[in-house]
């Protein structure tokens, strides 16, 4: 018994010794396990995170985003610093819609206000520039209000397509395929996509009284003649119908 004892104790206390050990040691391997999978994956995900951007991401702008609804031209500025896709003055559709209580109604210049706007809009899209509507009352017609320009107008499509020479009235067949202010075009399967003109193709025209009441009533008995964006029909981009005036439509922008 006398030598049974020391033996049982220094067993008692090198199983203690080692439960300590290996318990420490089990310890320490699994914060370094821990440690090191905790750090690999983050500063690795980190650095997907921080790096990788998809396209929608980049800051490009679908034409929901936009402003595919009335009063949204004045939106963030997405591509202040892109390239202007031509030299030559651009003219474009404005891919929100707009209400006649936008242009007119409560003392407001329906002109001056729809030149806002596409001024408004071709800044937000990195365009800049100077730009007028193309848009008629019944004592002032579009043709009137913008001035000429040397080389005539283009669209923003690849390669630029010259729509109209000086005169925005004198429309080049076949080149009448109008994109919005990010050169994105319309939606072929619709119908008809409005734009509001109150513009007939010709100065000898009759006296102009299709315009909503110069653009202040939202009556849908009240009507406004419009044309359509996607058309090379030359009287039909801007007179390619009537529409009522408690709708929404898009606006012509040229540059000036």
């Amino acid at each position: 018994m006398r030598n049974v004892l020391p033996i049982l104790a220094m067993g008692m206390f090198g199983v203690f010794a080692c439960l300590t050990a290996c318990g420490d040691s089990s310890s320490g391997g699994t914060a370094a396990t821990d440690a090191g999978n905790t750090s690999s994956p983050d500063a690795s995900q980190s650095v997907s995170d921080s790096g990788s951007t998809s396209p929608a991401d980049a800051g490009s702008t679908t034409p929901e985003d936009s402003g595919a609804s009335p009063g949204m031209d004045a939106g963030k500025v997405i591509d202040a610093g892109r390239m202007r896709p031509t030299q030559n003055k651009i003219v474009f559709a404005t891919r929100a819609m707009y209400t006649t209580a936008d242009l007119g109604g409560a003392g407001k210049d329906p002109i001056a206000t729809a030149d806002a706007k596409c001024n408004a809009v071709a800044l937000a899209s990195g365009l800049g520039g100077t730009w007028k509507a193309w848009l008629s009352t019944t004592t002032m017609r579009a043709t009137d209000h913008l001035s000429d320009v040397a080389g005539g107008w283009y669209n923003m499509e690849s390669p630029p397509q010259q729509i109209f020479n000086a005169k925005p009235s004198n429309i080049l067949p076949g080149r009448g395929v109008f994109g919005d202010e990010y050169g994105v075009g319309f939606d072929n399967s619709d119908f008809f996509d409005p734009v509001w003109t109150g513009t007939p193709t010709s100065s000898a025209s009759p006296a102009l009284t299709d315009t909503c009441q110069d653009w202040t009533s939202i009556k849908n008995t009240d009507n406004a003649l419009g044309g359509d964006p996607r058309v090379d029909h030359i009287a039909s981009w801007t007179a390619g119908g009537i529409l009522p005036c408690n709708g929404g439509a898009h606006l012509y922008c040229f540059e000036q």
